[in-house]
This record gives C-alpha cells, structure tokens and sequence, in this order.
C-alpha cells in the first residue's frame, strides 16, 4: 500500500514530466489491467451461468501463449516453478490482490485519506 499510494500521490503532485512519463503509462496500464481483468471475470462468470461455455480454439491457443510464456519465464527457477506456473491460478491470486492495493490506494489518494503506516 505504502510504495503504490506513493507512487500515485508522486505523479499527482509532479504531473506529467519527462522523468514522470514512464510512471504515469505504468500507472495507466495497471488501470487497464484491472479492468481487463475484472471485464474477464464477470465475462466468465456470466458464460458458465447461462450453461455450458462454447470452446473457441482462436482463445485456447491464446491462453496456451500465456501459459507457454509463464513456464519459460519460470524456467530458472527449476521445473517445481514451472509446475506452479502452468496452471496460471497463482498469478490470478497475486493480480487481483496487486489490484485490489491499486484500486484501494486510488481510493484513499482520491478522498484523501490519512496514511497510517505501521514502524516496521
């Protein structure tokens, strides 16, 4: 929460810069991400309650890309890393929780909510 409330509470105080142009599009697409993310979740959702989910092979093999890509990249870490990686579940997880932080942090920036960090 600390390093993302700070990051957008940096680019809202010193704007759009040269220095701050890299940060503002990976703030911009970590927006994006997030509602990607949430449009695939309730798009998935809404196909498996109105009953079976047509199968696409143009979107199998596209997850199979991502799939591909996370057990290359897993790929030092030995081959128990890329068995967690092949499934994809644990990068899910980490997405939605490293969203839930973007959205909370946006939200307290937003109404300017008092920090309170804890002495670590």
């Amino acid at each position: 929460m600390r390093w993302q409330r700070g990051a957008l509470e940096n680019l809202r105080d010193y704007g759009w810069t040269p220095v701050t142009a890299p940060y503002v599009v990976r703030q911009g697409l970590m927006g994006l991400s997030v509602v990607f993310l949430a449009l695939y979740l309730v798009f998935t959702v809404w196909m498996l309650d109105r009953g079976t989910p047509e199968v696409s092979l143009l979107w199998i093999a596209v997850g199979l890309v991502f799939v591909t890509e996370k057990i290359v990249t897993a790929h030092g870490a030995g081959w128990r890393a890329q068995l967690l990686a092949a499934p994809l579940v644990v990068e899910l997880i980490y997405d939605m929780f490293q969203h839930t932080v973007c959205l909370k942090s946006l939200w307290d920036m937003l109404h300017r909510h008092e920090e309170r960090w804890q002495a670590t």
